[in-house]
């Protein structure tokens, strides 16, 4: 399954004293993320002139670095074609480099460079689904039925290490009172959640009297409500870093938008409680491993040993 990111990058020509205005250059790749058994992703790309200026264009140089401090590049592209595949990619964070020969408004040759950054993540596995149902791909989850308070999914891919990123967008049915909760913590249970309750979480809401995604945090044993977004579809990616801050994304952006408070080095996995019909969240991939019953029973059967 491939997860379609854009980003769109507006650069400067590095010959802007001669004049003229410049394309713009898109970098679109095309992901296709890692999984429980198998430890690596594929990104393929597609360098993009903007329309009626791409004529004659070229590659420069295309690279892609790691974010390890420093970087260390992981692939060069070779050749003056705009695509490219890049396989057996770890899950990480990686960021596109490099530039294109264009002409630009005045028919001068110009070099127009380019940077996007990319998440490798796993695809969450779903370890409980109540009401719930994998929809549109493995890796997501809807409201398929009303029998209970809530619709719950959560993940068997779980992390009790320091640092982690974890991502998803929201989708919604059709009803005018839609809302998603993304619980920023370890679920384990279905019938203990409560938006009032004693819990961090992500809430996707789209309903007749507005739509956007707020963050509620616990600030030292007082829960804070904070408005991260007015932009409902957007997606949020939770990220904490190696000393144990947690931070708040949105879509592809480098930047973060929001500090919690507290450091946490708690476990976590992923689990989102939606409460009308065909409200769910969609894409859900993280750097989370998939713990215990998914690796026993792949290395049983490799092993030839019967699985009981």
């Amino acid at each position: 399954m491939f997860l379609l990111l854009f980003v769109v990058m507006n650069s400067e020509s590095t010959f802007a004293e001669r004049g003229g205005s410049n394309p713009t250059v898109t970098v679109v790749p095309t992901i296709t993320h890692a999984t429980c058994f198998n430890p690596n992703g594929t990104v393929g790309y597609e360098v993009v002139v903007s329309s009626h200026w791409e004529n004659g264009a070229s590659m420069n140089s295309l690279s892609l670095s790691d974010d390890g401090n420093p970087p260390q590049v992981v692939y060069d592209h070779g050749g003056p074609t705009l695509t490219g595949t890049i396989v057996s990619l770890p899950v990480g964070v990686y960021t596109f480099s490099g530039s294109v020969t264009v002409l630009n408004s005045n028919g001068m040759w110009v070099s127009v460079p380019f940077s996007a950054t990319i998440w490798v993540g796993i695809e969450t596995v779903w370890n409980v689904l109540e009401d719930m149902i994998p929809s549109p791909n493995s890796y997501s989850a809807k409201r398929n039925i009303t029998t209970q308070t809530y619709g719950v999914a959560y993940s068997k891919n779980v992390t009790s290490q320091s640092e982690f990123w974890m991502e998803l967008k929201a989708t919604y049915g059709s009803s005018t009172n839609s809302h998603l909760y993304w619980v920023v913590g370890e679920t384990s249970s279905s019938t203990v959640f409560s938006p009032s309750g004693a819990f961090q979480y992500v809430e996707f809401y789209k309903t007749s009297s507005g739509s956007g995604i707020l963050l509620r945090q616990n600030n030292y044993g007082t829960y804070e409500t904070t408005i991260i977004s007015t932009n409902s579809d957007d997606k949020v990616r939770v990220v904490r870093d190696q000393y144990g801050e947690i931070k708040i994304q949105l879509n592809d952006n480098v930047t973060s938008i929001y500090t919690f408070d507290m450091l946490s080095s708690d476990p976590m996995n992923i689990g989102v409680f939606s409460v009308n019909q065909d409200d769910g969240c969609l894409n859900v991939v993280s750097s989370f491993d998939c713990w215990g019953e998914v690796y026993a029973k792949m290395e049983r059967k490799l092993r030839g040993v019967k699985y009981q």
